[in-house]
């Protein structure tokens, strides 16, 4: 198991980089495969990304082949600068900004020249709204962000993605 989820994260990372040096994104980002989100924030110009095996789940397809589909999360986070925060709060441009960026991350990992069956590696990307897919794994993916992180100066969101990869018994 540990196989196949080392490999798809280190597929995402491998993905991300290569958006990251073409200039794909509109904020630097800087990223790392872990096993386990880190929460504490460095000081960093860019976005901290972290790819997170999340788990997987394997569909049997004949008595010798099988399907696993593997999802992870993608952590970006990101500090709000002193010149953001006022008494009312974080500017809603600066936390609009980092949305986007979740959001160019998502369309990145779904953009069909990315997500197609990639012959290196056999991963698969999953779209959202595949009925093949196990409903467990499609609930599961998505943008999400968590605005109780602002009380500490810092914010962060998840893209989560799933990619089916083939297998033999």
């Amino acid at each position: 198991m540990a196989g196949s989820l080392k490999r798809v994260a280190d597929a995402v990372v491998g993905l991300l980089e290569t958006g990251e040096a073409a200039g794909t994104f509109s904020k630097a980002i800087l990223t790392e495969r872990r096993w386990l989100f880190l929460k504490d924030l460095e000081d960093l110009d860019g976005i901290s990304v972290q790819v997170v095996p999340i788990g997987s789940m394997r569909e049997r397809q004949s008595n010798t082949t099988f399907e696993r589909y593997v999802r992870c999360d993608v952590l970006c986070k990101r500090r709000v600068p002193q010149s953001e925060i006022s008494d009312s709060g974080i500017g809603r441009e600066w936390i609009d900004d980092h949305v986007a960026i979740l959001e160019e991350i998502d369309d990145y990992l779904g953009d069909d020249g990315t997500a197609t069956r990639d012959p290196e590696t056999g991963l698969e990307y999953v779209e959202p709204g595949d009925k093949r897919a196990p409903r467990e794994i499609l609930s599961k993916l998505g943008i999400e962000f968590f605005e109780e992180a602002l009380i500490e100066n810092m914010f962060f969101g998840v893209v989560r993605v799933a990619y089916r990869v083939q297998g033999a018994y």
